[in-house]
């Protein structure tokens, strides 16, 4: 289908043989006749019904209308361009709920705007009552539209978080199910934690309590067998349409005769949009892991290729970073002006702070570890937040902010942040990046299992000339354990084929087998302030433990 299109509107009608292969068997004769009522009806609704109900004669309309007729009695696609104001979106409602009437066969019109389906449910509600016919009207969004329960009661389970939400909570407790239904003001921040994120049908078929009383995931359940009207966005559409291409499940029914694409010139977009995927350094890695995991059996050979990609990949995201870094505002220039928009996503994004508040004569006023970062429409919050205690938690007001500098360490991959204060206090960051799944190992030298031994022992415990700042555990599955100030961290050793290297804190503890073997990975760097290393653990290929260590300072 060519589709022609402006800053004027338009939308196209594609035939079903395109799109979704119906079959349709009833004789010529009958259809002829069929469509040379839906014709005439069409034709007397604009020029008598309408009119009467006072609306408008606009002859562009119901000669546009007229034209969509002929095109579904031909099955032939059709691409429509009107100026605005003709009053578009009536002149294909009304041959199209004339033909659903006759035939109940589901519709489905995409939109480029999920306002657009608001406003196409209520120009049909009108159409709908002017010719006494009333189908199904479905709108069909995205799942991050719409409430998730179970989420929901999650995040509302931490009494102050209640308190602090105390209207909002109450307002979507009692009915609702998409954001727009709550006269509230919720922040994309608050709508983040309580929305669908992940639908997963199976699961929340089987083990959601909620699944009664789900609104998406009825939705999702009643779209492939809906026979009415179904209003989606075009990213819906396309989404289908790939769907249908690798023959996986589909979001709507599979009899469609014709679809709606308002607005058609969005519709390329839309598409590219769809089958585009976003890959970074972690992904990529990911699926070369995996492809290491799966063709292990086939041999060296390509064993090697993989290894060399990896080698490839963090070279190119080696010189990416320090790209990167070289242009970051506050990476190589002592006293850098930081703006205060920037400071919540760096320090967001960075995987350690610590956060200290002093006043002008140096009293300490405030001495926390941070690992969790919200920012409000006035003010941030810095968080200590954990399991099954109450989050100890520092409130920064944005206006009360003068200046931010900050200078960073490359020996120890640090950025310490100073923020002046209106009330003569100061603020000062120590944030800790540590990149757990990018393995420069290029940058690292190689270690064995007796070696990591030797230093937890000797210099983490006796010696007991570092500490453990920070621990990270990840898999390509998503799991994603972070440790801090870890107090205890040691091999276990059964015997010399059984070894186990422990790493706990206050709240978590974790043991993985690291067995002293060929296939084990170990890899250490030392700078003049830490010592950073990575283990991959034996016969896990795809897990990843990142530890630093800080020298002690008297």
């Amino acid at each position: 289908m060519t589709v022609s299109e402006k800053s004027i509107g338009g939308y196209g009608l594609l035939n079903e043989n395109w799109l979704f292969g119906i079959t349709n068997t009833e004789s010529k004769k009958h259809r002829a006749d069929c469509f040379r009522e839906i014709g005439e009806r069409t034709f007397s609704f604009f020029l008598d019904t309408a009119v009467e109900q006072g609306f408008e004669d606009r002859e562009g309309q119901w000669t546009m209308s007229c034209e969509i007729v002929d095109a579904m009695q031909k099955k032939k696609h059709i691409a429509i361009e009107a100026g605005v104001g003709i009053g578009k979106s009536f002149a294909y409602i009304v041959p199209l709920l004339f033909y659903h009437q006759k035939y109940h066969c589901p519709i489905l019109i995409a939109t480029s705007t999920i306002a657009l389906q608001d406003q196409l449910a209520s120009d049909i509600k009108i159409i709908e009552d002017m010719i006494d016919y009333h189908p199904t009207v479905t709108i069909a969004k995205g799942q991050t539209h719409f409430l998730c329960k179970k989420r929901f009661d999650e995040f509302f389970l931490d009494k102050k978080t209640r308190q602090k939400y105390s209207e909002i909570y109450e307002d979507v407790e009692r009915d609702g199910h998409e954001r727009s239904d709550w006269n509230a003001d919720i922040s994309d921040f608050l709508w983040n934690q309580m929305n669908v994120k992940e639908y997963n049908p199976m699961y929340c078929r089987q083990r959601c309590s909620y699944r009664g009383q789900c609104y998406y995931h009825n939705l999702r359940q009643r779209l492939p067998i809906e026979y009415g009207i179904i209003l989606c966005n075009q990213d819906l559409l396309a989404v289908n349409m790939r769907k249908r291409l690798t023959d996986s499940k589909e979001l709507f029914p599979h009899q469609f005769e014709f679809v709606v694409i308002d607005e058609a010139h969005n519709l390329e977009s839309r598409v590219r949009s769809s089958y585009t995927q976003d890959m970074n350094y972690r992904k990529m890695f990911q699926e070369a892991d995996a492809a290491r995991q799966i063709n292990r059996s086939i041999g060296e050979p390509l064993d090697n290729k993989l290894r060399e990609y990896h080698k490839l990949l963090n070279e190119v995201f080696t010189a990416l970073q320090e790209q990167i870094r070289k242009q970051d505002a506050y990476a190589e220039k002592e006293g850098r002006e930081i703006e205060t928009k920037d400071l919540f996503s760096v320090v967001n994004d960075f995987c350690l702070t610590r956060l200290a508040v002093k006043t002008s004569d140096g009293d300490s006023i405030v001495s926390m570890q941070v690992n969790k970062c919200e920012e409000y429409e006035n003010e941030y919050e810095f968080s200590q937040s954990c399991i099954g205690f109450d989050d100890v938690s520092y409130h920064l007001k944005k206006n009360d902010i003068i200046s931010a500098e900050g200078e960073y360490n490359t020996d120890v991959d640090t950025l310490y942040i100073t923020c002046k204060l209106k009330n003569s206090l100061t603020v000062y960051f120590m944030i800790i990046n540590v990149s757990g799944s990018e393995n420069r190992t290029d940058e690292y030298d190689e270690m064995d299992v007796y070696q990591l031994n030797d230093f937890l022992e000797d210099v983490l415990h006796e010696k007991n000339e570092y500490y453990c700042v920070f621990t990270r555990i990840t898999d390509v599955f998503g799991f994603d354990l972070k440790m801090r100030n870890c107090i205890r961290t040691y091999i276990n050793t059964l015997d010399d084929s059984d070894w186990k290297l422990h790493i706990s804190d206050d709240f978590t503890s974790f043991e993985v087998p690291v067995t002293d073997d060929s296939i084990n990975e170990i890899y250490v760097k030392d700078n003049a302030e830490s010592r950073s290393i990575i283990v991959k653990p034996y016969n896990q290929p795809f897990m990843e433990i990142d530890m630093l260590f800080f020298k002690k300072h008297n």
